[in-house]
């Protein structure tokens, strides 16, 4: 019986140490090879590597043949091998310019059971830079880019894991919440976080496994356009409302331009333009008789409308920046027009409407974008 039970446990080391040779047990197949300094992605060579860097991996893989039939520890190891090997190219080319990452995510890129997920993170990062250069031609902090740029990389993230791993949509979702909190975790200013935590939860929660990356991205750029984020930049939302034949309406509070399209009074156009908090006033005045509103930054444009009727209802916004806040009118209804787009203005403009900017021989608004 004894010889039995010894004849069994021998037959079962053998059994064991044969799949372990054949990579047929998870969990501790790669522990040996983890354990070597050479697989070990330390803050030491993190700091050498870049966004670009992980989304050349990540392209790599895509590229490999083999790639699909490999579990997510042999991908993981792979992963770590390549960007040890970037890391080390790199700090012979260029030396250290400063890690791009912040501390909360040095804590999950050194840990070996996650490379597979950073490197889908950071080229979800990729994809949503240029998504947001392709969408607003910058790719800018506290503004519309910015909140466009973190919620579609929220719902980026949730689809490249779902589709690359197999988790839920609810675990992928988990997972990229992990990832972008820890971005934010060197984030001091209050109002920043908040925003970006915000627009971050909003593109996860936006996700749709049946929807095409370029439906997402047309859903979340609605939802920045509609009002639906947090936006720190001052920001003129303009709405068409029925009243009076149709008019446009401008206004910086971002509560009054989603109660007028919540009550049905007008068509929610989104933002209009950016401004900050300095330069010149920009007057809002009221015609009770015409009903619509009119804008100015010229003093005394104001005081003649303000004696002639018009109700001054205070500064409505600031004009500065560089970008040019062209100006229109329409001899017909006397109403005016206001838009940064320059495609918008020639198309109203050809219309019938006269363009006051050339008449008056310089800018009566400008935006920051």
């Amino acid at each position: 019986m004894e010889k039995k039970i010894g004849l069994i446990i021998k037959l079962s080391l053998i059994i064991i140490l044969l799949l372990i040779s054949q990579n047929k047990i998870s969990g501790c197949v790669f522990a040996d090879e983890f354990q070597e300094d050479s697989l070990v992605l330390t803050e030491e060579k993190i700091k050498y590597l870049s966004d670009s860097d992980f989304t050349t991996v990540y392209e790599e893989l895509e590229a490999n043949k083999d790639f699909e039939k490999m579990s997510i520890e042999k991908i993981n190891v792979k992963i770590i091998s390549r960007l040890i090997e970037i890391a080390d190219s790199n700090s012979k080319k260029r030396g250290y310019f400063g890690s791009p990452f912040t501390s909360g995510e040095l804590k999950l890129l050194v840990n070996p059971l996650l490379a597979y997920e950073a490197v889908i993170v950071n080229n979800a990062a990729t994809i949503a830079q240029n998504t947001t250069m392709d969408k607003y031609k910058r790719n800018w902090g506290d503004d519309s880019s910015d909140a466009f740029r973190h919620a579609y990389w929220n719902s980026s993230i949730v689809l490249g894991v779902h589709r690359k791993t197999g988790a839920s949509i609810t675990r992928s979702r988990e997972i990229a919440k992990v990832w972008t909190d820890a971005h934010e975790s060197d984030t001091t200013n209050k109002n920043e976080k908040t925003m970006d935590l915000t627009n971050n939860g909003i593109g996860r929660n936006a996700v749709d496994k049946n929807r095409s990356d370029a439906d997402m991205a047309a859903i979340i750029y609605n939802k920045v356009n509609q009002g639906e984020m947090i936006i720190i930049t001052p920001t003129v939302w303009r709405v068409y409302l029925w009243q009076n034949g149709g008019q446009h309406f401008y206004t910086k509070n971002q509560e009054e331009y989603k109660h007028l399209v919540r009550i049905g009074a007008g068509r929610g156009e989104g933002i209009a333009w950016h401004f900050s908090n300095s330069g010149d006033d920009v007057y809002r005045l009221y015609n009770p008789n015409a009903s619509y509103h009119f804008y100015t930054k010229n003093i005394t444009e104001k005081n003649s409308l303000v004696s002639l009727g018009w109700q001054y209802e205070g500064v409505g916004f600031k004009s500065n920046g560089s970008y040019p806040v062209y100006r229109l009118y329409n001899l017909n209804t006397g109403k005016h027009f206001f838009t940064t787009n320059l495609n918008e203005k020639n198309a109203i403009q050809n219309s019938g409407w006269r363009y006051e900017l050339a008449l008056r021989g310089g800018s009566f608004l400008c935006a920051t974008y």
